[in-house]
């Protein structure tokens, strides 16, 4: 390793940077190097080989283009970057890195000596095709070659000033692309991210960890009940409760960001507002593990309805299956349907899934008032 590069990876580790990275085909050389310089525990929270087709496709699924593409390494990054959401144990910045590479090998190959580096992160991507003159270097010099490029894509991506290029020949190419959004609520629109949080102060973290109560819905506008119902799911589970929004409904376009921006600051020295890309329950249970969503009696039954699964009892059971093997069940408010009071108690819930409903007795709430009817009123 010449001391330019160890200095490069010093600076990677005294940032506040996490990541993981996911290596194949080449670019093991990198993370062997990032390893060797003291502070990786700093930056580097896992490294993979996926080096097998089947190794691969566990991680990215079945594509159907080839595994030394742009696709492909940008699937990897962004598998790596939530990976990376997962294990850091704060809100510091992390990265998922990947690299999908074919280099010289002992026997005759047809395509290209090449490699994709692609870094994930919360605000954009990028996206660096490495194409290498065949007979030029040994595989050996090649593997250097592609991971020289990867701790330089990092650096890039850390430091934006950072300007130290590769050495490549003029028989070799070297094209970069990058994808960026100016804010969070345009990164979770584009699907950069899967969700964000932002605090009663306002502050506000990409992808962050929440388990705990949650309350979802549009909002549309917050009312007293909400915040009631959100405390009394506080005390009677003992969990920090949290309101969520979906900017996608499942029969309606997803919000624009200035209006999810409108929804959020309702809650301002209020409460914890999750902003999410996944309408439902299904969905929110795998961005929110192990956390109870408390929902209203009519919530409760279009969810144990078939008629809400296209009529597909079997569908219906699976969507309740995945939220139960995510660690969620659900806490549910009654509320006045045809002038008398609906709790759990008139949900017909099958059996096999009772178990993941707790109903509020209406002594401990009832509020009669919806966000449907302030609009109605013009208040």
């Amino acid at each position: 390793m010449d001391l330019s590069t160890e200095n490069t990876i010093k600076k990677i580790h005294a940032s506040d940077t996490r990541m993981v990275l996911s290596l194949t085909g080449a670019g093991s050389s990198a993370l062997n190097s990032l390893l060797a310089v003291a502070g990786a525990s700093n930056s580097i929270l896992e490294g993979l080989i996926p080096y097998s087709d089947a190794a691969l496709h566990g991680i990215t699924g079945p594509q159907v283009e080839s595994a030394v593409s742009e696709k492909t390494g940008l699937s990897l990054a962004r598998w790596s970057y939530f990976r990376a959401s997962d294990l850091r144990d704060n809100y510091s910045n992390v990265l998922g890195i990947s690299c999908t590479a074919a280099i010289s090998t002992d026997r005759e190959r047809k395509g290209a000596n090449q490699a994709y580096v692609s870094v994930w992160g919360a605000s954009g991507h990028t996206s660096a095709h490495l194409n290498m003159k065949k007979g030029l270097r040994t595989r050996q010099q090649e593997e250097a070659l592609v991971s020289e490029l990867i701790i330089n894509q990092i650096a890039r991506a850390i430091f934006p000033d950072f300007a130290k290029t590769i050495n490549i020949s003029n028989e070799d190419s070297l094209e970069r692309n990058k994808t960026e959004f100016t804010t969070p609520f345009d990164s979770l629109l584009g699907k950069q991210i899967r969700s964000f949080m932002v605090t009663s102060k306002g502050d506000l973290y990409e992808d962050a960890k929440f388990s705990g109560a949650i309350l979802s819905g549009s909002f549309n506008p917050l009312h007293l009940g909400h915040l009631k119902l959100a405390e009394t799911a506080k005390q009677l589970l003992d969990k920090e409760a949290a309101f969520e929004i979906s900017a996608a409904n499942v029969d309606k376009p997803p919000l624009k960001s200035k209006e999810i921006k409108k929804r959020v600051q309702q809650f301002r020295n209020k409460a914890t507002t999750l902003v999410s890309f996944a309408p439902l329950f299904s969905q929110k249970s795998a961005v929110y593990p192990s956390s109870t969503f408390v929902i209203g009696y009519d919530t409760a039954c279009r969810l144990v309805n078939p008629e809400y699964y296209s009529n597909d009892t079997k569908a219906m059971f699976t969507s309740l299956h995945e939220i139960e093997a995510n660690g969620c069940d659900f806490l549910v408010a009654g509320r006045v349907d045809a002038g008398s009071f609906k709790g759990l108690d008139d949900v017909d819930v099958p059996v096999r899934f009772r178990g993941m409903m707790v109903g509020i007795p209406e002594t401990t709430f009832r509020v009669d008032q919806s966000s449907s009817e302030i609009r109605a009123k013009g208040d």
